[in-house]
Order: C-alpha cells, then structure tokens, then sequence
C-alpha cells in the first residue's frame, strides 16, 4: 500500500481488545496519527472496561466497545464509514471482520497466518523484546506514511465524580494529602511472573516503620486473597481490593507518592500520570522491562539476578532491594 493512499484517510480505527495497560501503550499511537494528519477522525475500538481511559481523551473522538454491541466489532465496522484501520495487537476474527467489511486500508502484522488479510503488513517481530510496545504500536503508522513519531504517553482524564470519591475514601482512612500515600499492587492478573504478596506484605511494613507513609492495597476483586496476604504484615494498611473503578483507580493513582507493582497495567497508568514507579520484571526479552516497562524517567525496574538458574524467577529478589529502590524515588521527588 503506497503511502499517499493512507495521506487520502479521513477517518481511521485503532482497535486494541484486550488489557488496560495494552491500552495506555497504544494510545501514542493514536497521538501519532493526529500529529501526522490534524485534520483525521480516529475512532478507537476496545472493551468497555478501559472506557476512563478514552473520555476526554484529546486523541480519540469517538470509542466504540465490542462487548456494548451485539454482533460485536463486526456491526461496528458495517455501521461506521472507516478508510483505515490499525491493528496493534491482531485477532483474526477482528481483522476478518475488517475485511469483510471492505475497509480500504487494514494495517497488522506481516507474521500471522492470516496476514493476507492485511494489505499494509509490518513486519515487527515483537517477541524479540527489542523495542517497547509502545513504540512497535507507532511504528504501524511509519511504516505506512515512511516517517518517525515521537512515542508518549497520554495523561488519564480524570472524572470530577471519581475524584470526589477518591478524596473521601482517603478522608474516611485519615489520609492526609500533606504526608502522602504510596499504593502496593501485588497482582497482575496472570499478565507476568509475580512477585508474592508475602513479599510485598513485608515490604509495606518496612515502608510503614521508615517513611510517614499510609500504604493503600489495590487489585481486582480476583485478587482479594493476594491483597489480604499483604494486609496481613502490615495491619496499618488500607485494602481497596475490588472497591475502585478503573476511573477511581486513575485518580487514586494520580495522588500517590509513588506505586509499586509487578509488570501489569496499573504500572502504566502510574507511568502515563507522571507519578514515580518501581516495577518488578523478569528477564526474558518477551515479558522483561524492554517491551514491559512503564515509559517514565521516575521509574526504578528491579530484576531477578541473570546469574541465576531461573533468570525469569522474580521471587528471588531481596526485599531490601525493592525497598531500596522505593526508598531512593521518595528522596528523589520529595516533592511530590
């Protein structure tokens, strides 16, 4: 596909289906392609629950959710007026949808079996873990237009009633925002090799002991156990295990001194809220800090020893060293 049919687009969709964080990686897309075309309407096709991250978004004008619709993404793609679509992360039944609908462009990998339906393929192999997701999410749009974008994250819109909300659930926990918070994420939802809640328990007390720091538990109602385990080494912690929106969470975060969390999505919406971040990743190229990692400078990645038999085990490391690392951020951005 010559790149002057893509300068004719008028309207395009993104569609990225799967996890928050996913979703926080691919939006620099959609800042990319408003910077390459002011002019273009993008429209963002994903699931309901990452909605906070779309409303208000200044890249994204409209958001279609597939599970809102009956016959799904194929309805949307039937009922809207696309001239391109990109697909960062590719899932056959989608892209054929496009297909079947005619949609002139169709942007994906060069490395599916059904590929043939792309007639704009990009061949990244993002196994190899050499660039960020990010970054390989932008390089759909080089590779069609031939030029190079600047990859950053998108700030969360916060909701004036989540916020409310945030604020008094610190008020009924004694949180004042003069001494601070720091938020403990022990899950990840099966996304990456977790670091155990007894660790993070541990590490939470030591915090408490050290720094005039409240330490608040998040995670999904699923991880109510893992949360429990570290509310158990730390009595003087606040469990919000399943209590928050994904807008609440947002806004939640955007308040915190710093977030510590195992490689998932909320590690990515503490990186895109500018908040400092220490992320426990394993190794291996794939699932490590280089594809994975939050993309901020107020970020300290802690990693298993690579001299180790299991360069991917992430419960070998030293909880001192977690702590450390936390430590070192609330010296660094004291302000905060």
């Amino acid at each position: 596909m010559k790149k002057t049919n893509y300068n004719n687009v008028k309207s395009v969709a993104v569609v990225r289906t799967d996890r928050i964080g996913d979703m926080v990686l691919t939006l620099p897309l959609c800042k990319a392609i408003r910077d390459y075309k002011s002019d273009i309407k993008i429209t963002v096709i994903a699931k309901s629950y990452t909605s906070a991250l779309l409303e208000k978004n200044r890249f994204v004008d409209e958001a279609f959710y597939i599970d809102n619709d009956n016959n799904g993404i194929m309805q949307i793609f039937n009922e809207n007026q696309f001239d391109a679509v990109f697909f960062p992360r590719p899932v056959f039944k989608e892209v054929f949808s496009a297909f079947k609908a005619g949609i002139p462009i169709r942007i994906g990998s060069g490395y599916r079996w059904y590929s043939f339906l792309f007639n704009h393929k990009v061949y990244d192999h993002r196994k190899t873990g050499t660039l960020h997701e990010a970054e390989y999410n932008v390089r759909l749009l080089s590779s069609i237009t031939d030029r190079d974008f600047q990859v950053r994250l998108i700030k969360p819109s916060e909701n004036i009633a989540d916020s409310q909300k945030v604020k008094e659930i610190l008020k009924e926990n004694g949180i004042e925002t003069n001494t601070g918070y720091m938020i403990i994420h022990p899950g990840s939802k099966g996304s990456a090799r977790d670091w155990s809640p007894y660790n993070f328990g541990k590490l939470s007390d030591m915090i408490s002991k050290r720094h005039n720091l409240k330490i608040l538990i998040t995670g999904i109602d699923s991880e109510e156990n893992q949360c429990m385990e570290v509310l158990k080494h730390n009595l003087d912690a606040v469990n919000l295990c399943g209590r928050l929106t994904l807008g609440q969470m947002i806004s939640l975060i955007s308040r915190a001194r710093v977030l510590v969390s195992n490689s998932t999505g909320v590690i990515h919406l503490a990186a895109a809220s500018e908040i400092p971040v220490v992320g426990i990743y394993p190794n291996t190229s794939h699932i490590g800090e280089r594809r994975w990692g939050p993309l901020t400078d107020k970020r300290i990645i802690v990693s298993p020893d690579k001299n180790n038999k299991d360069i991917d085990d992430v419960n070998t490391i030293n909880i001192n060293e977690v702590y450390n690392a936390v430590d070192k951020l609330l010296s660094r951005f004291s302000n905060l």
